[in-house]
């Protein structure tokens, strides 16, 4: 299953050229007190294992829980974790949920990291007002894209790659379509989500009832040029993102790119449209305009950034 910029870091990690061991502390009961215990036994390893020679890079965001022998990287990428990126929750929901817990733990066990690698200006930005020094955080453009030529028939008007998670907004989008379907525009949208997923959100009896041209497909990171490559427009009505990696890898592919307008929209590309994610009534409207044939596609701004070449030299 196609998932955020995690899995795509996680794979240009696995290729680079040192030598390395990962663990993964996400326990396969999803029960926050086994994360936990099992990142305390990985943590208590690296502390009685690893000495000041060896290079320890923490993938997750999370630091570890004590201050280790080893030079410790640690890569940010969960801005989710902070109340201001939050604004499709109150206050008490935020402090009640495990984004509150992981910002707890962030929190106290910050100052056990060396050096904060971090993708995107947002993540670098955040870190800073966390406390954490600049000189303490090492900026990786690890997304370095370049257009492709993009010229096979398209399948669909809009592609959403993203999971159910709350802040990915399905609710507006699909309010947005049921807006249209009043006006009789039905485009095509192409969501890539599991058949849980689908059940949890109720997506068939919506589908039925304002009569949506909504296709699932599931797609892995390997597969999911696949999907762009058959795809017109990207639509994107998240919340809040670290990355927004489908809007670099949109515009990669040429496609024309509708978000939602915050930050992270604007980190690598010039979005065609933007829109307030909120309200379904602006999302629908930019819908309409962008199947209207009446925009061009963009291309991915160039920020002279560091390249994957940076990153490897970190561990050498």
């Amino acid at each position: 299953m196609y998932r955020d910029g995690a899995l795509k870091v996680l794979s240009i990690f696995l290729n680079l050229k040192y030598s390395k061991i990962f663990f993964d502390t996400r326990y396969r009961q999803n029960f926050f007190l086994n994360h936990l215990l099992y990142k305390l036994y990985v943590d208590f390893w690296i502390y009685f294992k690893c000495d000041s020679n060896t290079k320890v890079t923490y993938l997750s965001g999370t630091p570890p829980i004590f201050k280790m022998n080893s030079y410790i990287y640690c890569c940010f990428q969960n801005a989710n974790i902070f109340f201001k990126n939050c604004n499709n929750r109150n206050f008490f929901s935020w402090v009640l949920s495990l984004d509150f817990l992981r910002f707890v733990f962030f929190k106290i066990f910050k100052k056990n990291v060396d050096m904060w690698i971090v993708f995107s200006p947002i993540a670098r930005a955040l870190l800073v007002e966390s406390g954490i020094k600049e000189i303490s955080i090492k900026y990786i453009a690890l997304f370095n894209f370049r257009n492709k030529k993009n010229i096979k028939k398209k399948k669909y008007d809009l592609i959403y790659p993203a999971s159910l998670l709350a802040h990915k907004n399905h609710k507006n989008l699909i309010l947005a379509l049921k807006i249209l379907s009043l006006k009789n525009i039905r485009p095509k949208v192409l969501l890539t989500l599991s058949k849980n997923e689908i059940k949890k959100f109720e997506f068939i009896n919506l589908i039925k009832k304002y009569k949506l041209d909504i296709v699932f497909k599931k797609f892995t990171n390997k597969t999911i040029n696949r999907a762009y490559s058959q795809s017109k427009i990207l639509i994107y009505p998240s919340l809040n993102e670290t990355i927004g990696l489908p809007i670099l890898e949109a515009s990669e592919n040429n496609l024309i790119v509708i978000t939602s307008k915050l930050p992270y929209a604007y980190q690598f590309v010039n979005p065609n449209l933007t829109f307030n994610p909120l309200n379904p009534n602006e999302i629908a409207n930019k819908i309409q305009f962008a199947i209207s044939n009446k925009i061009q596609n963009i291309p991915v701004v160039n920020n002279n950034l560091l390249t994957i070449k940076t990153a490897q030299q970190l561990f050498v």
